[in-house]
């Protein structure tokens, strides 16, 4: 029977990372935002004009102070303004922005003896500033001076988008859809299912007083099994191969996609230390996605290398680390009336993740929990379409905690089990609809687990799972998964 001082240490440390994620906090504005604003410019004495021009709108934020930039591309408006940011409400919020400007008059060009003031007051929602009040009108009398007496500047600020959200139309290349929606599930399903071989070759080290009756789960620490009999070898080590199918579908009418994938993951390691392993995964991805939102389709192939190291603390913890790379190739169509535009576009990604696993006993029932972090980063390079369209560089990074919770029951040779895990998103790329139904962008999801494992005395272990993905909005996941693994 577990010590129950010792559990409430593990409790505690199981859940502290998501504390933080329960508390009611005041929203807080950050990061970078852009848009469009249309700028008018009048003289009232003499009149003359209105003159209006389109430019840019960027917009930085640090929670406490904001920074604005205001400029067309002809080069007749300049503005750029520092401000406090001052919360109106839950998800409300008002700047008054002061700072120089150049504006060319016809005559004159005005290039910083004026100071112009611009007050924008925007609701946030889904990574977008929506401008909740009327345009910013000022008039004032320009120095140096010039043959206008008085000027009127009217400022037309559009909703302005965060950085760390992709706008997608019906004419997006379909990696800027799929690499925002999957790239988080993908790192998901490649990093678990590293770290569960990582524990699962836990159960083969030599360590007696862990009781065997695990293979693939990250919850599960054993006894020695075949990995120190082999002979000619020095060091003893496993080897493991696992396949998966995944089915996936996104119903949203403006991000419409569906699609399923076929993965292969393998791996062996090493027991150089004791109660430890070292070693060293492989894997390769084939998906076939149809790109609704735009009448298209996607297929890509992913290589994966990955490290990794897991050690045994105790009878009752573990710990598991791995990290890697990946690289995705995209071969995709997207159609504009009867025209198929085509594009080739390559993705590097990076990604860690790190996990402290917790075990106890009861009779045949076997309890887990676990609690673990994950980084992850993936940059899509610049690309031109067939028809000439260059597409820019797109950086999506994931950075996620979860927990999570097992209950197991041994049968001879057979583990019948369930295994929930709750994960928290709090950096991610959202996605934003130019037009149509807005995505729900949601920062966190469940994933549920059932499965059979199966062990033997002469190490050869393996299991059958499957996996369903709830709790998303306009989202659906399956997965059925399929390891063996063989200890020498």
């Amino acid at each position: 029977m577990m010590n129950s001082k010792l559990w409430k240490w593990i409790y505690v440390a199981l859940t502290l990372p998501l504390l933080g994620l329960s508390q009611n906090v005041a929203a807080s504005l950050e990061g970078t935002f852009t848009g469009s604003a249309n700028i008018t410019l009048q003289c009232l004495g003499p009149a003359a004009g209105p003159v209006t021009v389109t430019g840019s709108a960027v917009l930085v934020a640090n929670g406490t102070t904001a920074n604005i930039t205001l400029e067309d591309s002809a080069g007749d408006y300049r503005y750029s303004g520092t401000g406090s940011i001052a919360q109106t409400g839950t998800n409300t919020f008002s700047f008054s922005f002061s700072g120089p400007a150049l504006i060319n008059t016809g005559n004159n060009i005005l290039d910083g003896g004026y100071t112009s003031f611009v007050n924008l007051d925007v609701s946030s929602s889904d990574s977008v500033l929506t401008r909740i009040s009327a345009d910013n009108v000022e008039t004032f009398p320009p120095t140096p001076a010039t043959n206008c007496a008085n000027i009127k500047i009217t400022t037309a600020i559009s909703s302005l988008s965060s950085s760390n959200a992709t706008v997608v139309t019906s004419d997006s290349p379909g990696s800027t859809v799929t690499e925002s929606v999957l790239f988080n599930t993908q790192i998901q399903n490649a990093v678990s299912g590293i770290s569960n071989r990582v524990v699962g070759a836990l159960a083969s080290v030599n360590s007696p007083t862990l009781r065997p009756s695990f293979s693939d789960n990250e919850f599960k620490l054993e006894g020695m099994t075949g990995l120190n009999a082999g002979e000619g070898i020095g060091i003893p080590y496993g080897m493991w191969g696992n396949y998966s199918y995944t089915n996936y579908e996104n119903d949203l009418s403006s991000t419409a996609f569906d699609g399923s994938s076929h993965g292969f993951l393998g791996g062996i390691d090493f027991g150089i230390f004791e109660n430890t392993v070292l070693g060293v995964a492989f894997g390769y991805e084939f998906a076939d996605i149809d790109t609704d939102f735009n009448s298209g389709n996607q297929d890509t192939d992913t290589f994966v290398i990955a490290p990794y190291f897991g050690a045994i603390l105790s009878d009752m913890l573990s710990v598991d680390f791995n990290f890697g790379y990946s690289h995705v190739g995209y071969d995709q169509y997207r159609t504009i009336g009867s025209t198929r535009v085509t594009s080739s576009p390559e993705a590097d990604r990076w990604f860690g993740a790190f996990n402290l696993n917790a075990i106890t006993y009861e009779g045949n029932w076997v309890l887990g929990a676990r609690t673990g972090m994950l980084y992850a980063s993936s940059t899509i390079e610049s690309f031109t379409e067939s028809n000439g369209t260059l597409v820019a560089e797109n950086q999506t990074r994931l950075s996620s905690v979860n927990i999570a919770g097992d209950i197991a029951y041994m049968y001879g040779n057979f583990e019948p089990f369930l295994n929930l895990v709750y994960q928290y998103d709090f950096q991610f790329q959202e996605v934003i609809a130019a037009t149509g139904p807005q995505p729900e962008n949601d920062k966190d999801d469940l994933l549920l687990t059932v499965g059979v494992r199966y062990f033997e005395s002469s190490g050869i272990s393996g299991n059958i799972e499957y996996s369903k993905r709830i709790t998303r909005a306009d989202y659906d996941e399956d997965r059925i998964s399929l390891t063996l693994r063989i200890d020498y």
